[in-house]
């Protein structure tokens, strides 16, 4: 799992606070999930196909559950993230040889995908797209309360 952490948004983070807990946490998952999109499109563009099982588990997801906030940080309000070889219920959809293409065995060798989607210079970017989609959802969701106020 890939995450970014977001620190300094200030402004937003009081526009965001105006808003009702569960407009917040949506407009946080929103941005975020809406961050990691162009990453989780790049992991499936550099991934390895041999039979697409492995380039059909990369997803994005963006959490606000308090049990993976604490995995992570004391501060983080909200988690994104672009997955691959996620285990599902449904096993035609779990890939977990990821790993071993990512970083390689000691008969094959590395054929990195998610770091090479994900490197230093990305992360700017994505910062800096996930500003911009909360701010977009902010102004979705502050209009969402009121009308909810106008009830």
């Amino acid at each position: 799992m890939i995450t970014v952490k977001v620190h300094g948004l200030k402004e937003l983070e009081k526009a965001l606070n105006k808003l009702d807990l569960d407009l917040r946490k949506k407009a946080s998952r929103e941005a975020g999930r809406k961050a990691m999109e162009p990453i989780a499109k790049e992991m499936k563009s550099n991934v390895p196909v041999d039979s697409g099982k492995l380039r059909d588990t990369i997803k994005v997801s963006a959490t606000n559950a308090p049990s993976r906030l604490k995995k992570y940080s004391k501060k983080a309000s909200m988690i994104a993230s672009a997955n691959v070889g996620i285990k599902s219920k449904d096993i035609t959809k779990t890939a977990t040889h990821a790993i071993h293409l990512e970083y390689g065995t000691k008969n094959m060798a590395p054929q990195p995908f998610i770091r090479k989607s994900f490197n230093e210079g990305k992360k700017k970017s994505t910062i800096m797209r996930f500003r911009k989609e909360l701010r977009k959802s902010i102004i979705k969701f502050a209009n969402k309360q009121a009308k909810r106020k106008l009830k």
